[in-house]
């Protein structure tokens, strides 16, 4: 997950992963690189807020659109196969 400090969707999404007891890997975009940056607005499909939340690799969007799945009952199995 990347995120930015004070986020509050940031901060929402690590709470979301933790209550799934799962420990998000976070990476502090303000630390990143003007070229990672671009990097991850091509793999995010130029995506350009934070958070911004990656499972093995597959970009799933930010706080709201994870949310969303684990609303709909579909994060667990996204989290499970992904183990």
């Amino acid at each position: 997950m990347y995120y930015k400090p004070g986020c509050p969707f940031c901060m929402a999404a690590e709470k979301l992963f933790l209550s799934k007891k799962r420990n998000p890997k976070k990476i502090n975009l303000l630390e990143l690189g003007k070229d990672k940056l671009e990097e991850l607005s091509e793999k995010s499909g130029g995506w350009k807020t934070a958070p911004m939340i990656f499972i093995d690799g597959k970009f799933y969007g930010g706080y709201s659109d994870v949310k969303k799945l684990d609303d709909e009952g579909k994060l667990d199995n996204i989290l499970t196969t992904q183990q």
